[in-house]
């Protein structure tokens, strides 16, 4: 392959990362059906780690990490004016999406990685190029404000769900030829 061959995101990676990121909410919705001792209000997302169906839980952050840094890498490739402080964003991202999946709800490293996988799509928003770019923030901020009002288990839920959608909506502009 040409180098000019390797800067242009490949036709899978968009799909494959918006396959990945989906299976993170289908996983999601089977884990709510499967685990009716914790309750979607008030139990974070992250409750399913601990637990029979915690493999379940773990492959739903790994996939979310994959689409995430699959994503990052489309971005990285593309012509999007942004993409150097776009796809650090989106891998920063996926590499504490992966931390805290792959640690106990408890530990420091979990609380880190998922402190950091919180902020780091709105700071994405931010380094973004769409116009729609502050109304991405303000819903996104206005989720994170909604914490307090709603239980935490659904706030984190409704926070996680506009974050994905944005993450999902993301159209890198394609390379120059």
């Amino acid at each position: 392959m040409s180098p000019q061959e390797l800067s242009r995101p490949q036709a899978w990676v968009l799909p494959l990362s918006r396959t990945l990121l989906a299976g993170f909410l289908v996983i999601n919705v089977v884990l709510i059906a499967l685990r009716r001792d914790l309750s979607i209000r008030q139990d974070e997302i992250s409750s399913y780690l601990v637990g029979d169906y915690r493999w379940l839980a773990v492959l739903s952050f790994i996939l979310l990490s994959a689409g995430g840094a699959l994503l990052a890498a489309a971005v990285r490739a593309s012509g999007e004016p942004a993409r150097t402080g776009l796809s650090a964003s989106l891998f920063t991202y996926s590499v504490a999406v992966l931390l805290a999946g792959l640690t106990h709800p408890g530990s420091v490293a979990h609380f880190l990685g998922a402190l950091i996988s919180f902020a780091a799509v709105p700071v994405a928003v931010l380094a973004s190029s769409t116009r729609f770019r502050i109304g991405w923030l303000l819903m996104m901020g206005a989720t994170f404000a909604s914490w307090p009002i709603l239980q935490f288990g659904l706030g984190e839920r409704v926070t996680v769900l506009v974050e994905l959608a944005w993450l999902l909506w993301l159209h890198p502009r394609p390379a120059a030829a």
